[in-house]
This record gives C-alpha cells, structure tokens and sequence, in this order.
C-alpha cells in the first residue's frame, strides 16, 4: 500500500493544484480506502469526509452515493454497525433519486441497490439481527435477477446468503 498511497498523494496534489475536483474526490476516496486497510482509521476518515464534501460541492448525486459508500465501509470495518447501517440507507436514498433516463447517466441502480442490501445484510448478521439479514441478502439476490450486475458481487450475495442461513438453521 506504500506505492499506492505515495502515488495518490502526489494524484490528490496536482489536482489540487489545478483545482480539478472530480480527480481531488476520486485520490481522497483512494486514500481513504488505502488507509483504511492499513488500519489507520483516522487518516482515512479524514479523506473519505474530504470526499464527501466534495460530492456534495460538485452536486453529483452518483459520486455522492459512492463517497456515502466509502462512509459506510469504514464505519463497518471500525464496527459503528448502527452508524453504517443508517449511511448505507443514505446511500440508498440518494441512488435511488437520481434521474436514470438522463444521457450519459452511469447509474446501474439495480446494481446499486442489490450491493447496498447485502451490506446491509452484512451489518444486520453482524448484529445477530439474523432474519433481518436474511431477508435483505434475499433482496440483493432478486433483484440479480432483473439487472445486469457484477458476477463477483453477486457470489458475495450468495455467499452472504448461505453463511446467514447456516446460523438461521443451527
């Protein structure tokens, strides 16, 4: 992660230094990430908010749900499980108000959707709020069915799927 992270702080700096603010939101939700794997909880809290504010600056309702995302994975990851849970539904809410007849729209929202859902399932099995989970996981894995969606994303869903059933039928 060292190469990585040296990288994207020179990326984040020449952006800044042009002011380019899409690619100042993308390297401060790759830093965010970065140091989120590295466990340095705080540093990567301070660039995913960097994006967040600036989701919110640029008035992009897609990078806004993706920065809201980011706010969730780390919240997850630090087990702020009421916190990521109540973001992801932000998510959620935010995908499913944008315009998805507009041209040049990148929404997926099924795809959206049904990943928002498994990590909510997620959140829920973390919880033990076990038939709660399993019904979101169910709703991720439907919803595979009406949209095209990641084939990696969806083995996640299934994979979800059986670990909370396992629990459900000890």
């Amino acid at each position: 992660y060292y190469n990585a992270a040296r990288n994207s702080l020179d990326a984040l700096a020449k952006a800044e230094s042009i002011d380019d603010k899409n690619s100042m939101l993308h390297f401060n939700g790759v830093l965010g990430y970065i140091y989120m794997k590295q466990e340095n909880y705080k540093l990567s809290a301070d660039f995913y908010r960097t994006e967040l504010q600036l989701a919110n600056e640029i008035k992009d309702s897609f990078l806004l749900g993706h920065a809201l995302l980011d706010q969730a994975e780390l919240n997850f990851t630090r087990k702020n499980y009421d916190c990521a849970y109540n973001t992801l539904d932000e998510a959620l809410f935010v995908y499913n108000h944008i315009d998805t007849k507009k041209p040049n729209n990148l929404l997926n929202l099924g795809e959206r959707q049904a990943y928002i859902f498994n990590k909510q399932a997620l959140v829920l099995y973390a919880t033990n709020r076990l038939p709660e989970a399993f019904n979101y996981s169910n709703r991720a894995i439907a919803l595979t069915d009406s949209f095209a969606c990641n084939l990696y994303d969806i083995a996640e869903y299934y994979i979800t799927n059986g670990s909370i059933l396992n629990v459900l039928n000890r």
